[in-house]
């Protein structure tokens, strides 16, 4: 294969593949006249016959189409009607970009729209339309996904520790003695599975073992360790009885509760002994 000049060819590779055309394949104009390579006769057909070798992707579907497609699905799954609802009100809002293509809404759209959308809601609202969005999508190309991250669920927070202030008084409610004297330990410092723990020792009163990440509990008075030995006695507990034979939520419950509303909650008859 010897190439003459410095646009010459190549006459083994002219030999090995057909590089010469007679007519125009988009057109089918005589290529006559043009040089012995050619295979269209302007660089409009050589356009032409790229596009046809290479077709542009398709847009995807339309927003609509994936609504329609969403809703039905709910329609024949979900467990209540109020799922249903609240997408219907989601789609009327989706209303100004139901009739674009997914892939085509660009990012700016999708912020403008969002922005415009939950302007007036709650955290929690926002959170739940951003997911059912996301689900909505899931599968096709979008910018939603870029405009709105993933958003956690809040962690839980650690059961609170009551401030003194927030007790004051509560004690002299005229209510049982037990949710008092939880209240009592609550405003001292104790969490409420801490309270659980406690314990009738061999004539002492015995607190548990502290909560997880804390070294060392807070001391008891002495003139609440006499009411709570005085409530013992009262019951006629053993030794290595709890004072608080309940659960962790049922003190919680109490101790929550007095600490919103400045009331005690105690003993309803259909709880039996699992709250105080």
């Amino acid at each position: 294969g010897v190439r003459y000049g410095i646009f010459g060819t190549n006459r083994l590779r002219d030999d090995a593949m057909d590089v010469t055309a007679k007519t125009c394949d988009p057109c089918g104009k005589s290529l006559d006249g043009f040089r012995d390579d050619a295979k269209h006769c302007s660089t409009g057909c050589r356009m032409k016959a790229h596009r046809k070798k290479n077709p542009p992707i398709a847009p995807g579907p339309l927003l609509s189409e994936v609504i329609a497609t969403r809703r039905k699905y709910l329609e024949a799954t979900a467990k209540g009607v109020a799922t249903v609802k609240n997408f219907n009100v989601l789609t009327r809002a989706l209303t100004p970009l139901a009739h674009r293509h997914v892939a085509s809404i660009s990012a700016a759209e999708w912020e403008t729209w969002w922005a415009r959308a939950t302007k007036n809601f709650r955290v929690s609202t926002r959170t739940q339309r951003a997911r059912t969005i996301k689900t909505m999508l899931k599968g096709v190309p979008n910018w939603f996904n870029a405009v709105v991250p993933f958003t956690p669920n809040a962690p839980q927070s650690p059961p609170p520790v009551l401030p003194r202030r927030g007790l004051t008084g509560l004690e002299s409610l005229p209510r049982t003695e037990r949710p008092r004297l939880a209240l009592a330990l609550a405003r001292e410092g104790f969490l409420p599975i801490e309270i659980r723990g406690f314990t009738l020792g061999a004539g002492e009163i015995l607190p548990g073992k502290p909560a997880w990440g804390r070294r060392d509990m807070p001391s008891v008075p002495t003139p609440l360790l006499e009411r709570l030995q005085s409530y013992a006695r009262s019951k006629g507990l053993s030794p290595g009885d709890r004072l608080f034979p309940v659960s962790r939520a049922a003190i919680y419950a109490v101790v929550s509760g007095a600490d919103r509303t400045h009331t005690v909650f105690v003993d309803p008859p259909h709880f039996g002994d699992d709250t105080l």
